[in-house]
């Protein structure tokens, strides 16, 4: 299930990289041709990454993709490497788990407080529930990948 959660997640993200992509160029033809931007586009860039970032966070932990130095790591033996891995995995839980309930706090403080962007006067809160969304699914693939881990003495990452 976490599994097309998170393909679910990326091909939302994929759609708001082609919105992304689409917005910026009507916005440099209308500036630069027309002389008359998009108003706004700034906000809407912002509001766009933020949900692109967070909402790929878990595919690209479940396929490795997110950077690793391994340098001294490669060198140590597979038992030591193990320990190597519960360790980061269990830290990256625990700051992770700590981010997307901040978040989440974050997200309930905006609503009640009202708050709007500066120029097209969107609500944050709405980005930040995607955003907790996202790092919340985050955190259970990485919570996964531990179990797999200990468990196993594999990774549950392909």
């Amino acid at each position: 299930m976490i599994f097309t959660l998170n393909g679910v997640f990326v091909k939302v993200a994929s759609w708001f990289i082609f919105f992304l992509t689409v917005i910026t160029f009507s916005d440099i033809v209308g500036r630069y041709f027309f002389n008359s931007p998009i108003t706004g586009v700034f906000e809407i860039t912002e509001l766009t990454l933020a949900i692109m970032i967070f909402l790929a966070l878990g595919y690209t932990h479940l396929f490795r993709g997110h950077v690793a130095i391994d340098f001294f790591v490669s060198r140590l033996k597979p038992q030591k490497r193990r320990y190597v891995e519960i360790l980061t995995l269990s830290v990256s839980f625990l700051l992770i788990g700590i981010l997307t309930w901040e978040l989440g706090l974050h997200a309930l403080r905006l609503y009640r407080a009202g708050n709007v962007t500066g120029v097209l006067e969107l609500p944050h809160w709405p980005i930040v529930v995607i955003m907790t969304l996202g790092s919340g699914v985050y955190a259970v693939d990485i919570l996964l990948d531990l179990w797999s881990t200990l468990r196993k003495g594999g990774s549950n990452a392909t």
